[in-house]
């Protein structure tokens, strides 16, 4: 009996003004993914991730899982700096008033 590497879980701790900036995007704007994706959809594009979560739940942290085969330091510095990328998104977005 062996055991094997198949994935590694990740966990990214983000300010909490970036977790509130990027669940309004997704509240405002998550229908609309085509057009504008949500973080999930950005992440989602990069072969070997899965189980993304970012709901707020256990704070400020956004949870993906890699795949062994595909977890290397360049796939590493890119969903890092996709994560980055989508946070300056999210906070360029004004405020969506219903009044």
């Amino acid at each position: 009996m062996t055991l094997e590497k198949t994935a590694t879980s990740y966990r990214v701790g983000i300010s909490v003004e970036e977790m509130k900036a990027i669940l309004r995007y997704d509240k405002a704007y998550g229908e609309e993914r085509v057009l504008r994706p949500t973080l999930r959809g950005r992440l989602g594009e990069v072969p070997g991730v899965s189980r993304i979560n970012y709901d707020g739940r256990f704070g400020p942290v956004i949870f993906f899982t890699l795949d062994a085969n595909l977890d290397i330091p360049r796939r590493q510095t890119c969903i890092l700096a996709r994560i980055r990328k989508h946070i300056k998104v999210c906070k360029k977005q004004p405020e969506v008033s219903c009044q």
